[in-house]
């Protein structure tokens, strides 16, 4: 019968209803806790990032962690998301609980060049350094071999002489993994080349001769690196025993004394 049909109608109309309340005030509440937002920064869904903005997510809620969405979204580099998280207002100076690191410390760690210019641009801080080991955002990047991003950072103001709890700089750091064009740059920028860690006194040109990289070892002493210098007790590094496949560089040192 046609009335009992309009019935059926009405009711599933009103369930209907009733359920997109409820599950928008589901998403609503959970996103109080940094639940969904932050789900969805971290897969890089940029649609539902939007969405959950419209209905009113906070846009620094941040997860168990102390982690925000714009962190999760930096370090997956997932740009769209970065750019309407910060359009909205996103904090790119706040620091996650566990390790006190910022978006653009661990973008530029990734290596997510458009990223860390968008976080730049944001006002995001170059030099800030993290609560576990004092690290910043340059050192993260000499580490792993952004070039790219290490000029952008340097543009911006980054410290190349800032050194962490440990006394490393960037420069350091760029050395003892072998990124030769990043130290090219970074001592074309003023890096101490002779700068010496806290606990033993190691420098760049120790860095790159206990692991083997000619090519740094070579640039660094033709640029004034001294290799007289000692590491703590009165041991220069090659005064210990060279390890296995690099007695040549030990040599080519010891000839540059």
């Amino acid at each position: 019968m046609k009335w009992i049909e309009k019935v059926e109608k009405l009711v599933i109309k009103k369930y209907t209803i009733i359920f997109v309340i409820l599950t928008v005030l589901l998403m609503t509440n959970s996103e109080s806790n940094g639940g969904s937002l932050v789900d969805a920064a971290k897969k890089g869904d940029s649609a539902t990032v939007s969405q959950l903005l419209k209905g009113g997510a906070k846009v620094d809620a941040k997860d168990s962690d102390g982690v925000t969405a714009l962190m999760y979204a930096a370090e997956g580099g997932h740009l769209k998301v970065v750019n309407l998280l910060l359009q909205k207002g996103a904090n790119p100076n706040l620091r996650d609980s566990r390790f006190g690191m910022t978006a653009l410390m661990v973008s530029a760690a990734e290596g997510h060049t458009e990223v860390v210019r968008s976080l730049l641009n944001s006002k995001a801080d170059v030099n800030a350094k993290d609560r576990n080991l004092g690290a910043t955002a340059l050192m993260g990047a000499a580490e792993h071999g952004h070039t790219a991003i290490i000029e952008m950072l340097i543009s911006k103001g980054a410290d190349v002489n800032v050194k962490d709890k440990r006394g490393f700089n960037a420069l350091a750091q760029s050395a003892t993994n072998g990124h030769l064009e990043i130290v090219k740059l970074l001592v074309s920028k003023g890096a101490n080349i002779n700068a010496q860690d806290i606990k033993y006194g190691a420098t760049p040109l120790m860095g790159a001769a206990a692991n083997g990289h000619k090519s740094i070892v070579e640039f660094l002493l033709e640029k004034g690196a001294n290799p007289k210098l000692k590491r703590r007790m009165d041991i220069r590094l090659w005064t210990s025993p060279a390890p296995r496949g690099k007695i040549t560089l030990y040599s080519y040192c010891l000839n540059n004394i």
